[in-house]
């Protein structure tokens, strides 16, 4: 059974927030202050990370479209300047699909489903020999994130899950936001680890 809620989004350009991962914000924008106001002194404190679909510059004050799959996050830190504008960090919680939008006090909210990953059984053992390749880069990448130094690193890292390496992975060496997207709307975690090695190998070997 489908239980949808609501969440206001962000819509932002090249920027897709992964599980398990961590995004810095600066918000400028009157109506995404605010957002950010009532997102805060909400309970839950969560938001829906967008990326505007190509095309956006045209109606970027509007309502340009967005990819239906966004990355659902929790203001992890916060800091609010005398102007109202803010610096935050959003952590990266799950994956949502967009069913519909309205247009709440100047901002966008959606109606969503939180969309599950998962592991074909069939898949494991394969899961098991990337897991045994990609779990020390993991491992030793996340040793110099920003996250890491200034200690907001995300608890899921401290005993990672296949889909927790791969997201993190993704965000770490896939530098283009199209990519990333790709790997935020694949709910396969072994379809993930793949796309992820294919990635790592050509970043290596890039005459292949």
């Amino acid at each position: 059974m489908i239980v949808a809620f609501n969440i206001p989004i962000f819509p932002l350009p090249n920027v897709v927030l992964l599980p398990h991962t961590v995004l810095p914000l600066h918000i400028f924008e009157p109506r995404y202050k605010t957002m950010f106001s009532e997102v805060i002194e909400s309970a839950n404190s969560k938001v829906g990370v967008a990326q505007l679909k190509p095309g956006w510059e045209g109606d970027y004050y509007g309502e340009p479209p967005v990819y239906r799959f966004i990355g659902v996050g929790k203001v992890k830190w916060c800091e609010k300047f005398e102007d109202g504008r803010f610096d935050l960090v959003l952590e990266g919680l799950s994956r949502a699909k967009i069913l519909n939008e309205q247009i709440s006090n100047g901002f966008r909210v959606a109606e969503a489903e939180i969309i599950e990953e998962y592991l074909p059984a069939d898949c494991q053992e394969e899961v098991e020999g990337m897991m045994r390749t990609l779990l020390p880069v993991f491992r030793k990448v996340i040793t110099s994130l920003p996250e890491t130094l200034e200690g907001m690193q995300p608890d899921s890292w401290s005993k990672p899950q296949a889909g927790v390496v791969a997201d993190v992975l993704a965000k770490v060496f896939m530098e283009n936001a199209y990519e990333r997207q790709s790997i935020l709307s694949e709910l396969n975690i072994h379809r993930r680890l793949r796309l992820i090695t294919i990635h790592l190998e050509s970043l290596l070997n890039p005459e292949i």
